[in-house]
């Protein structure tokens, strides 16, 4: 019985992320991070109840951004989290469903929210459970600079000049060294596929000439030679942990 429940809520948060009107945090981002929770998984052993309380967290984690037609890319950094957790706890007692999974797929949510995360982590789970709100941010991480995430922003760009500031911004920020941090092994071999895919993705012609027009030559050249001092970076960090 529980199960089927569990199920309905995937299928709620499935269907409100589809008509999300926040085009970079909608479905395709949300089955992303889910697909990045089961590989984690996968490599890490985690598997029973645990798996499924940070596969419903991952579908649910961005529900918070559907209440609204305007999603604001400032204020929800801050809410969205807590929110989609309130939006969770407030489904789960509709179908009237409690136990290990929905309650700890909501403390993970609540424990993500930027800010107040630190505190509510200490309050809210115990030291072996911290590995879940691990997983969870890593996977949720490891989407940020997945090719089709950036496939879907670059249109926008052409829309609004707060995109194309926070497409730049994004790039440049997270290829730099320092601002690779992933709290799993796990996330780091995920975060190796990711960037050689996106290596090939900037050798794409028309994604060459995109980024030329809008950056310039000397930004597109900056960008390609971080990716590859990135990959380079991984790939030693990869053998010195093994």
């Amino acid at each position: 019985m529980k199960h089927i429940k569990i199920k309905k809520l995937v299928i709620q948060a499935q269907k409100a992320m589809k008509d999300s009107s926040d085009p970079i945090h909608g479905l395709s981002h949300v089955k992303r991070v889910v697909i990045n929770v089961e590989n984690i998984c996968k490599d890490m052993n985690i598997r029973g109840r645990q798996k499924d309380a940070l596969i419903l967290a991952a579908y649910w984690h961005d529900v918070s951004r559907t209440i609204t037609k305007y999603p604001s890319i400032f204020w929800m950094v801050f809410l969205d989290d807590l929110i989609s957790a309130f939006m969770l706890l407030k489904s789960c007692l509709r179908l009237w469903l409690f136990g290990y999974v929905p309650s700890t797929a909501i403390k993970i949510i609540f424990c993500k929210s930027t800010g107040t995360g630190k505190l509510l982590t200490k309050i809210l789970l115990r030291k072996k459970e911290r590995i879940l709100l691990d997983i969870l941010e890593d996977a949720d991480m490891l989407d940020v600079m997945h090719t089709e995430r950036i496939e879907n922003i670059m249109p926008l760009t052409e829309l609004s000049k707060i995109y194309l500031f926070s497409y730049k911004r994004l790039v440049s920020y997270n290829l730099k060294l320092k601002h690779v941090k992933f709290k799993t092994k796990a996330a780091m071999k995920q975060f190796e596929k990711i960037i050689r895919q996106l290596i090939e993705f900037f050798k794409k012609p028309e994604v060459i000439l995109w980024h030329t027009e809008q950056f310039g030559y000397k930004w597109c050249r900056e960008a390609n030679k971080k990716l590859k001092e990135l990959l380079d970076y991984i790939v030693l960090l990869k053998l010195q942990i093994n």
